[in-house]
């Protein structure tokens, strides 16, 4: 695994991530945020808050300490709206080199906007809507079509550089006088809205406790437009007595959130989009896919390709596991063979803990794989598959996630785990699985190949689950040639 950094340099904030890349799939491994606040005032002052400079200066010190000592590839610092738009920004910039080593790439606004979607659509496949961006100094908006930039823009109307001597009222209208400027704004356009920043992700938590949701994974978690902008027009008037009862909320978060709701209420009401959808991955993860010329190849599944030999107790061929379970699902929707494919690398994922423990850490890691590329509902479909797998069948023992699946997916999520219990117990690896072939017909499912693989009562009772699965009868043929 190639180890990268991206050192984010916010009006609000500074920030390290250490980025795993694995194929396209960028994995978090360490990620360290200071609160700065060097974009305070700077909307009066035009220079960087003195106080919030040398306390970036000091962690900056520390970051690039941290950053040096982690075997990297490469380390990529940058600033973005306060460092862009005070007096002093470029003098800060030669400071941060002077002391610290650092040498800083300032974002112009429209490259800001434009990393930004390159996040998101490099962790959500196909992405069409608008992406919206709120940091400190200012907000990007970028209109996607299947990944592709089509318009951007960028205003200074960023947490920091909001009205404060103004009426929710007058704070709207300001607003959308600023948004009007957009002119595609408003295009009638189907598509989502991509929320990408902290205190966006923060009220995409709001809103996944307010629902009693069983997930609390926030990259791609979807709300319907309605109830996203009910909630956020009841949040950008709470108190600050009622923003402390929102426990899903951190402190230094809370007292942004009615601001940031409101900027989010009037995007709703412009744009119309059909959903609105968090995004974990935004403008750091655009910077560093831009550096290093990722993409081509399915960020998730790369993931997989990492995770499965890292995790199991023999490493698997997930190539050839998914070969094998091909015929099973070749009516299935590509989606769910892309699931097939995935499951077939991380089907030992919960191999060296307790057996008696495997079946419900199998589901809790499958729906909490630390990857993109997957929605809440393949994560439900991973997790369930993955309990079948070592636990057989499911019988309403994957509990919430069940509920986020149709019966028709809750069933091939249990076709899936019983077949990977099957597979595994030909051959735990995946690779003896070329010498047994494994076929579905209209009324058996039928398994053929070396009677030495295929004697014992494991296997025909495996078979058996997987029959009772697709409705149909075992059938087992040892000593045929397998085809």
């Amino acid at each position: 695994m190639r180890r990268v950094a991206a050192i984010d340099i916010g009006s609000n904030s500074v920030r390290l991530v250490i980025y795993g890349v694995v194929g396209s799939a960028l994995v978090s491994l360490f990620d360290e945020k200071a609160t700065c606040g060097l974009g305070r005032n700077l909307g009066t002052s035009g220079v960087l808050d003195p106080e919030g400079r040398a306390r970036a200066l000091q962690e900056l010190k520390r970051f690039g300490a941290l950053a040096a000592s982690s075997a990297l590839e490469a380390l990529y610092p940058f600033a973005t709206a306060a460092v862009r738009d005070a007096e002093d920004g470029e003098l800060f910039v030669e400071e941060i080199a002077r002391k610290t080593g650092l040498r800083v790439d300032v974002l112009s606004g429209l490259d800001e906007a434009r990393f930004s979607a390159m996040g998101v659509a490099g962790a959500i496949p196909g992405a069409t809507g608008i992406v919206g961006d709120l940091g400190g100094g200012s907000l990007e908006l970028v209109r996607l079509e299947n990944g592709e930039v089509r318009d951007h823009d960028t205003l200074p109307i960023g947490s920091l550089l909001r009205p404060t001597d103004g009426s929710r009222g007058e704070t709207s209208k300001w607003l959308d006088e600023r948004l009007c400027r957009v002119k595609w704004l408003t295009d009638d356009k189907p598509g989502d809205f991509y929320l990408v920043g902290g205190a966006w992700r923060a009220f995409a938590r709001a809103h996944m406790r307010h629902s009693d949701y069983p997930l609390s994974v926030i990259h791609q978690y979807a709300m319907v437009t309605g109830d996203a902008r009910e909630l956020a027009d009841l949040i950008a008037v709470m108190s600050d007595r009622s923003l402390s009862l929102l426990n899903s909320v951190s402190r230094r978060r809370r007292a942004m959130m009615p601001y940031a709701s409101q900027v989010l209420s009037r995007l709703i009401a412009c744009a119309r989009p059909q959903a609105v959808i968090a995004s974990a991955h935004g403008l750091r993860e655009g910077f560093v896919r831009h550096r290093l010329g990722l993409g081509g190849s399915d960020p998730f599944l790369d993931y997989c390709r990492f995770a499965g030999p890292a995790t199991a107790r023999m490493k698997p061929d997930g190539d050839a596991i998914n070969r094998w379970l091909a015929p099973l699902f070749a009516d299935a929707t590509p989606e769910t063979r892309r699931r097939v494919e995935a499951a077939s690398w991380l089907a030992d994922l919960a191999g060296r803990d307790h057996p008696d423990r495997r079946a419900d850490i199998a589901l809790a890691r499958g729906m909490n794989v630390p990857s993109v590329a997957l929605s809440h509902e393949g994560r439900a479909f991973l997790g369930c598959a993955l309990r079948a797998r070592y636990g057989g069948k499911l019988n309403g023992s994957a509990g919430p996630a069940q509920h986020l699946l149709t019966p028709t997916q809750l069933q091939d999520a249990e076709r899936l785990g019983a077949a990977l219990r099957l597979a595994h117990a030909i051959s735990p690896s995946g690779h003896g699985l070329r010498d047994v072939n494994l076929r579905l017909t209209a009324d058996s499912v039928e398994l053929n190949g070396s009677q030495d693989l295929l004697s014992g009562d494991t296997i025909a009772r495996r078979l058996r689950g997987v029959a009772a699965a697709f409705g149909r009868a075992p059938l087992l043929q040892p000593n045929t040639k397998a085809a």
